[in-house]
């Protein structure tokens, strides 16, 4: 599908494609939070698009850093040529044709001149109906205008028995609408990288491939680094976190999941002091196709374990080095990848997971517990797989959490035996950018 706004598609087609396109730039959208913007467009002129551009970035929009990459990702989708905002005129077909008007209740179903009081979610159905569907509600409605006695108290009688079949064709809709496909490939990754070139300098850097940045300036590297780490910080700090026991209420939650109920609290959320922050354990690829990430992770990571607590770091090709004491703070990652190439012999080299995962469990037992998380950063491939896949599972066993972080794209994981040998035992993730990794970390620290 060419990138763009599509005349001629369903209204839910365009917003679906256009999710797809803000989640792959890293916005965390809910199929919850993609059905409330669905609802908020049928109550909007969809002919005003300051309007519905608001209604979308309210809908999906959770933080404020987020808000000019979706303005970047409105322009690009919605005016791909860079045409202004202009007067809705007349829809054309593909074919260059003029659409024919939309079908409107209000002026076909009327019972004794005056258009039947139908709801809303009835009369967008009439509007999706084929020609000779539409006839035969107009025909049962004139059939029963002739024989209905002189009241008006039939009327009501009348739209309930409409809304019946209404309702009906709209549920055979439902399960003849075909599913929408994921927006993958070229298209996408074309749509991504004018996305973010068009971005400002930093949210480029946010969103740029992690290989890319050591093209980058490095102090502004370091900025964004920083930034996003102060940030998850305090999300990390929160003193409360869910749970089913009946303490505070959370209130935000709450109010999202009981919106099914017209907004009435039936179903609460509550929440619980943190018992414990978790201990991060740091396991970088820094083979021959890995090294260029290696040095933004975890500079990202040990200025996280600043706040929350210790880090260990450990990076690994044909061998496995402990880094922890190599980390600063005040470095780069340019420093920092000049001090771990030549402290780790094996810089470069081929990868043996298999080797790293049991030596770092063998000499380093203390650091497996039960409020430890794994994040290890590599791309899954990795020679002795059954092997690297039964030490992962060990563990698995001993600590709280494993976040694979693979720079691999998604698309490509079916290709790769070492993926399904290994995503059992963890949570993978496709992460390319310093933006996947701060949503990551700050879902499932």
């Amino acid at each position: 599908m060419p990138a763009g706004y599509q005349r001629g598609v369903t209204l839910e087609a365009n917003l679906v494609y256009f999710i797809q396109l803000l989640r792959r730039l890293g916005l965390r959208i809910s199929t919850a939070e993609t059905l409330t913007a669905l609802e908020a467009l049928k109550e909007i002129p969809l002919d005003r698009e300051g309007m519905v551009r608001a209604a979308l970035q309210a809908a999906l929009v959770k933080d404020d850093a987020r808000v000019a990459l979706f303005h970047q990702a409105w322009a690009h989708f919605f005016h791909p040529d860079g045409e202004q905002e202009a007067e809705p005129g007349p829809q054309l077909s593909p074919a260059g044709n003029s659409l024919p008007e939309t079908p409107e209740p209000e002026q076909d179903l009327l019972f004794r001149g005056r258009p039947l009081e139908l709801p809303a979610s009835a009369r967008e159905i009439y509007r999706q109906l084929t020609p000779e569907i539409r006839e035969r509600l107009q025909q049962f409605v004139r059939a029963s205008e002739a024989g209905a006695p002189d009241d008006e108290r039939f009327r009501p009688l009348l739209a309930s028995l409409v809304s019946g079949h209404l309702n009906y064709w709209g549920r055979q809709l439902a399960e003849e609408q075909p599913l929408v496909e994921p927006w993958e490939g070229t298209e996408m990754d074309a749509s991504l990288a004018q996305i973010v070139a068009a971005a400002d300098q930093d949210t480029g850097l946010l969103w740029a491939d992690l290989k890319e940045l050591t093209r980058a300036d490095p102090e502004l590297v370091i900025r964004v680094i920083r930034r996003l780490v102060r940030r998850l910080a305090g999300v990390l700090a929160r003193r409360y976190h869910p749970t089913r026991k009946k303490r505070v209420i959370s209130w935000r939650p709450s109010i999202r999941r009981n919106l099914q109920y017209g907004g009435l609290p039936l179903r609460l959320i509550y929440r619980a002091r943190r018992v414990k922050k978790p201990r991060l354990l740091l396991l970088a690829d820094v083979s021959g196709s890995m090294a260029r990430y290696a040095a933004f992770v975890m500079e990202f990571i040990y200025g996280l374990g600043q706040v929350v607590g210790g880090v260990e770091a450990f990076v690994f090709a044909e061998d496995f080095q402990r880094v922890t004491p190599l980390l600063d703070k005040k470095l780069g990652p340019v420093e920092l990848q000049d001090r771990l190439m030549s402290a780790t012999p094996t810089w470069g080299a081929g990868t043996r997971l298999d080797l790293a995962l049991a030596g770092i469990l063998k000499d380093y037992p203390a650091l497996f517990q039960k409020n430890t998380v794994i994040v290890i950063i590599s791309d899954t491939k990795t020679l002795q797989v059954p092997a690297a896949a039964a030490s992962l599972k060990a563990w698995r066993r001993r600590v709280k959490d494993i976040l694979w972080l693979n720079t691999l794209r998604r698309e490509e994981w079916g290709r790769w035996q070492s993926v399904a040998a290994l995503r059992p035992y963890c949570r993978m993730f496709s992460c390319r950018s310093l933006g996947q990794l701060e949503i990551i970390l700050r879902e499932y620290l």
